[in-house]
């Protein structure tokens, strides 16, 4: 049987990401284990072998695990990647840095003009979501 992914993204990633994700969504709600089990109807050793990635779980099971937790499978599944902590916001504040100050250093004179701007935009979103897997 032929497994179908997003382009680009091996099943195995999706199933890695989206472990990681509800582990971060139930640990945001203050859930263990087995809370969230009891809550999507699952066990204790099936929402840990989730969270780690090593379970391809069906359209059906992704829904009743984000309503279990009551968040959306969009965001499980990493679709709707917002800055959710401080961190993240400080991760693409370092990183427009970065892309600033390699422009610099390429002798770059005068203002950046806002098509660079956006495009260094695109560069670090870019990175940053290559980072997220």
């Amino acid at each position: 049987m032929n497994h179908v992914s997003h382009p680009g993204q091996p099943s195995e990633e999706l199933q890695r990401r989206f472990g990681r994700n509800f582990r971060e969504a139930r640990m945001r709600a203050g859930l263990s284990q087995q809370a969230a089990a009891e809550l999507t109807g699952s066990t204790q050793a099936y929402v840990s072998l989730v969270e780690l990635g090593q379970k391809n779980m069906t359209l059906q099971s992704i829904a009743q695990f984000a309503a279990g937790i009551g968040c959306s499978a969009e965001a499980l599944l990493g679709a709707d990647r917002r800055i959710s902590t401080l961190g993240d916001l400080e991760q693409i504040v370092s990183a427009v840095h970065d892309e600033l100050r390699s422009l610099s250093k390429e002798n770059m004179n005068g203002p950046v003009t806002l098509g660079t701007f956006c495009h260094i935009l695109r560069v670090v979103a870019s990175r940053i979501e290559g980072n997220a897997d």
